[in-house]
């Protein structure tokens, strides 16, 4: 049954009536994503080949903003998706976490049984907690080496999955977005007192909790209800201008990578702010066609990392190492270029190899179980 047969939108509400699922520039950012973390994680290996400098150095101070971007994006872009399904009367939970699971999962594990076979010929170190924690989401709550230590964003991004959807359709949070927007400010506060009186083991697993970075995906979702909810206002065209996205842009890459400051309270209020400028970013230029940085994100080049730019997350972190991090078997793959290349080279591989082909069965098995339930 659908579960939004009796919890339907109300016909007042102004949708957007383009129910597809593409949106402009949306595989851009996730380039421009993916990129900003080849940086940071990569940025050793840069300076061993070409030497520092300051333009490098704000190049490659990007890391976390790169999953921050990845986090408004699958904000916005799941509620998007959940929206039109409802709208259309689509909605299936059940539909949802299939989806995802055959979507995450078989690059995930393919990755996982690729480092568990170099660690068993103790090429790579780790111990099999820090394994699973990737495949069973509870990476950002344990200490792990470098080969998984990229599983805590995945397991934010997870959680959200989980309790997102059922939380929007049971409470009809797509009608009540000012609760939306009291749970995100009760997140602020919380992350402010729990690092005011310490209440984590360590910095790196504080950032990496899920009530610690989940406001970012909540304001990605609260946009998209907005824009979903309030096609026809004029301020969101005032919004999506060219030099408003332009703005944005340098404003959150200034006070995530470049600034200093020297109170923290600083620091926390930005962070906080720029939660909900990044999704208000991206939905400059899904909104507006005519937006240059739009056009931009829609060149082939960016619209095709965009799309590997999961499977590029997952392998660059085997060979795009700090220096303290490489492994004597694999020195030659963890040097730059080399080591970017052959990143590239494998996510190619898991993308069409793996990620495609097994979206395309869970879309099939899909299709079965609808036909079977007509029939």
């Amino acid at each position: 049954m659908y579960l939004e047969e009796n919890m339907k939108l109300d016909s007042s509400m102004d949708l957007n009536s383009k129910n597809n699922d593409y949106l402009r520039s949306i595989d851009g950012w996730r380039a421009i994503s993916i990129i900003f973390v080849l940086l940071f994680h990569g940025k050793e290996q840069i300076y061993d080949f070409w030497g520092n400098s300051s333009i490098l150095t704000i190049l490659t101070n990007t890391g976390l903003l790169g999953v921050r971007f990845f986090f408004g994006i699958s904000g916005f872009l799941i509620t998007y998706k959940i929206l039109n399904e409802i709208q259309n009367k689509k909605f299936l939970l059940k539909t949802f976490y299939i989806k995802r699971l055959f979507r995450i999962f078989p690059a995930l594990l393919l990755y996982c049984i690729t480092i568990a076979i170099l660690n068993f010929t103790k090429i790579i170190n780790f111990n099999l907690f820090e394994l699973l924690s990737g495949p069973l989401f509870y990476a950002n709550f344990i200490n792990k080496g470098w080969y998984t230590g990229h599983f805590w964003s995945l397991s934010v991004e997870e959680h959200f999955y989980l309790f997102w959807p059922i939380t929007l359709i049971s409470f009809q949070l797509y009608k009540k977005k000012n609760i939306i927007f009291l749970f995100i400010l009760l997140i602020v506060i919380w992350r402010f007192i729990s690092w005011r009186f310490s209440f984590y083991r360590s910095p790196s697993l504080f950032w990496g909790r899920t009530d610690i970075q989940i406001d970012g995906l909540l304001w990605g979702g609260a946009i998209a209800i907005i824009y979903k909810t309030n096609l026809k206002s004029s301020l969101f065209d005032k919004l999506s201008s060219s030099y408003i996205t332009i703005l944005l842009f340098f404003f959150i890459f200034a006070t995530s990578s470049i600034l200093k400051y020297k109170y923290y309270q600083l620091d926390f209020l930005f962070y906080s702010l720029n939660a909900s400028l990044i999704p208000i970013m991206l939905f400059s230029t899904i909104h507006n066609k005519n937006n240059i940085i739009s056009k931009f994100l829609e060149l082939s080049v960016f619209r095709f990392l965009g799309k590997l730019s999961y499977s590029i997350y997952l392998w660059q972190q085997l060979l795009i190492t700090p220096l303290e991090n490489k492994v004597p078997t694999l020195f030659f793959l963890q040097r730059f270029p080399i080591s970017f290349l052959v990143t590239i080279f494998l996510s190619l591989l898991s993308y069409y190899l793996v990620e495609k082909k097994f979206i395309l069965i869970g879309y099939k098995l899909l299709k079965k179980q609808n036909s079977s339930i007509l029939a």
